[in-house]
């Protein structure tokens, strides 16, 4: 890894040509054997202390380093050679390989230092700035994410092919990354083979995760476990209808009909005689068939509706100037003018528990991770 990281640094060698006199006016063909004698060298020992980084090998380890300094003398030897010595460089080869060694020293002290720092991998399904689940996900690792720590983002993923997006994660996992938190239900097989490679590496991830994994390492954060969302958004709801008619805007049954069932419940708890419709788009993120639902919500009556698939319901209920509800993302959060409430998921106690876990070594209990803290219900202005 420390080769992987350090070796883009070999181009910024050139200063070692630079560092003692040189001979008058040398040709360009010397400066770039010399040039290349000492990246080679550079490359050959980052790739020994890649090999060697463990102390008890630090014997086998100065035999590598010794001899790529032989094989440096070799070619600079040949680059003079070929060269003509008189009108190539007066650099000698020992001088090189001291300022080498110092340089790899420092790279690999930094790059040490750097792969101290804590780092977590933010898998989105959609880009941070959706004003839906991504976004919601995004907002709270910023603020949950400690200053001392990085944050690394992988987003759209939905909408890329997977092996792009998954050489990025394989990537930043190759760097050092401490923690992945998956945002979403498609990522099982990529974290599970993330896992088996890297088994220091843990995982933070909702509202499912995958299975067969070491649990130890594992941490599933089940958001809406209960229909705890539902049920504030239904709370939401009755104290914003004005004629007794909601809507709940869904986008796939099978990812959020407890939610929706949730809702109508808690509705008909307050309020039994307000009606409520629940209708489904079929997808997340469909602009065109989401406007087609919520428009036809709207006309059957509802003066509120649940912006459960996509934010055009909330764009479409202004519109239409009927109120709209925010699900899982608190459109204020961005400044956005759309909806008159949310119910939605505060994502910074959501990996703010997953940052903890990581620092202590230890998982949130049950109850920490009960979906009761991680909702909240807001009706604008807030």
């Amino acid at each position: 890894m420390i080769r992987n990281t350090l070796l883009t640094s070999v181009l910024t060698l050139s200063w070692v040509l630079y560092a003692f006199p040189a001979a008058s006016d040398p040709s360009p063909e010397c400066v770039a054997a010399v040039q290349k004698a000492t990246a080679e060298h550079t490359e050959c020992l980052l790739e020994a202390t890649a090999d060697f980084a463990i102390k008890e090998r630090a014997p086998r380890l100065s035999q590598r380093r010794a001899r790529c300094d032989s094989r440096f003398e070799k070619r600079f030897r040949r680059a003079l050679k070929r060269n003509g010595v008189d009108n190539c460089t007066n650099l000698r080869a020992s001088d090189i390989v001291e300022n080498t060694h110092a340089f790899v020293e420092q790279a690999v002290a930094a790059s040490s230092n750097a792969a101290n720092i804590p780092s977590a991998v933010l898998l989105l399904p959609s880009v941070r700035t959706d004003l839906n689940f991504s976004e919601a996900s995004y907002q709270g690792a910023i603020r949950a994410i400690p200053e001392d720590w990085r944050l690394n983002v992988i987003e759209n993923t939905g909408m890329r092919p997977e092996a792009e997006w998954r050489a990025e994660l394989f990537a930043q996992l190759e760097n050092g990354a401490n923690v992945i938190f998956a945002t979403g239900v498609e990522y099982a097989d990529a974290l599970t083979e993330a896992m088996a490679e890297y088994p220091e590496l843990r995982v933070a991830s909702v509202p499912t995760g995958p299975e067969g994994v070491d649990a130890e390492r594992l941490l599933i954060l089940p958001l809406d476990s209960g229909g705890t969302g539902g049920v504030l958004a239904g709370e939401a709801a009755v104290v914003l209808t004005e004629v007794g008619h909601v809507a709940f805007v869904g986008g796939i049954e099978a990812v959020d009909g407890y939610e929706a069932d949730a809702f109508v419940v808690r509705v008909n708890e307050i309020d039994p005689d307000i009606i409520v419709d629940v209708t489904w788009v079929g997808s997340f993120g469909d602009p065109v068939l989401t406007r087609a639902v919520t428009i036809e919500a709207i006309e059957a009556g509802a003066d509120v509706v649940l912006a459960g698939s996509d934010t055009v319901t909330a764009q479409v209920a202004l519109e239409r100037g009927v109120k709209s509800i925010g699900w899982v993302y608190d459109p204020r959060d961005s400044g956005s003018p759309l909806g008159t409430a949310s119910s939605s998921v505060r994502f910074d106690i959501v990996w703010g528990k997953a940052v903890e876990w990581v620092e202590t070594g230890s998982p949130p209990s049950d109850a920490e991770i009960d979906p009761i803290n991680f909702w909240r219900a807001t009706i604008y202005p807030h």
